[in-house]
């Protein structure tokens, strides 16, 4: 599960939990109102039902916020230069760890963070690829781009799903190849600097910077 996927999860879970508190206020109201003006109440066991359902709504909203925010620590927050591309999708590939990703976040100058447009390196199926992930930010919006990129360079990719994302991936290609893609991507693209910092998500507790070599796995 992805850092993405952790905070889409997490923040529904928190609207949940908002939306638990507001109905028990309501219907808290509604009893108070009750029993001020003392009207006939056309509906007497939902009003009594709904507080003591809000309350526990809230009470196992709040387990899964827990659970969730515990995986929310499996994932690591680091930063990466473009430069560093080569060497991470090397230890994706010398891991083999089926399932771990490095995903950069590319920020949209002039947008706010949501905006971003997120690109992964990632170990699927018994390989390393590159992926354009069409859920995060304006990554379905600017689909176009990197596809036209991809036509003009002969890159095959194909359209999937997996872990509750969209994505299009290239994949099939040598580590060399895909960190090419990658970084061509990155850096054409959207103009960012070989060398600029960029912030990057691992779901490898273990992935780290040696002497400027990533470590995963």
């Amino acid at each position: 599960m992805n850092a993405r996927t952790i905070s889409k999860l997490r923040s529904t879970f928190l609207w949940l939990r908002l939306s638990w508190l507001f109905l028990f206020f309501l219907s808290l109201a509604y009893n108070v109102a009750k029993a001020i003006f003392q009207f006939e109440d056309p509906l007497p066991k939902w009003s009594l039902i709904i507080p003591g359902g809000s309350i526990l709504g809230m009470f196992f909203t709040q387990i899964l916020i827990v659970m969730v925010s515990s995986e929310r620590g499996r994932v690591s927050i680091r930063k990466a230069c473009p430069n560093e591309i080569p060497a991470i999708v090397n230890c994706l590939h010398r891991c083999s760890v089926e399932g771990t990703f490095v995903m950069f976040v590319i920020p949209q100058p002039g947008r706010p963070k949501e905006a971003a447009i997120t690109v992964q390196f990632s170990f699927e199926g018994g390989e390393v690829g590159f992926d354009w992930l069409l859920d995060n930010g304006l990554g379905n919006e600017e689909r176009g781009r990197f596809e036209e990129l991809a036509k003009r360079r002969g890159w095959k990719f194909n359209q999937r799903e997996g872990g509750g994302f969209h994505y299009l991936r290239v994949q099939g290609g040598d580590p060399a190849e895909i960190a090419g893609i990658g970084t061509e991507v990155i850096t054409s693209l959207y103009q960012v600097d070989p060398s600029e910092q960029l912030e990057v998500e691992t779901d490898s507790p273990n992935w780290r910077r040696e002497s400027q070599t990533p470590q995963i796995g």
